[in-house]
């Protein structure tokens, strides 16, 4: 599946700057079973490869894509029960939600 979080793949999802050949698929939702559900649900963005390395190094940047990508799928595919039920999880706190 196509990535629900970005229209435009032939720019970076982080930096916004054109990708050329470098282009890194980052599957937002990891571990084995959340990467798999990732792709199949289209929560994933196109990075540059840099970029895809740094947002590997930097967790609260990390998390904040994680946030944004849940609220997208809630909207797409149901409400906050239903992800947490697919995901394990839920990565928005109340006190952040909305």
């Amino acid at each position: 599946m196509k990535s629900i979080m970005q229209t435009d793949l032939s720019v970076c999802y982080l930096c916004g700057k054109h990708i050329g050949t470098d282009r890194d698929c980052h599957h937002v939702f990891e571990g084995t079973a959340n990467k798999k559900k990732s792709e199949e649900d289209g929560m994933k963005v196109y990075l540059h490869h840099c970029c895809h390395m740094w947002l590997h190094e930097h967790p609260k940047t990390a998390n904040t894509l994680k946030q944004r990508a849940q609220r997208i799928w809630e909207r797409t595919y149901g409400d906050r029960e239903a992800f947490m039920k697919r995901f394990g999880q839920s990565y928005i706190l109340e006190d952040e939600d909305g």
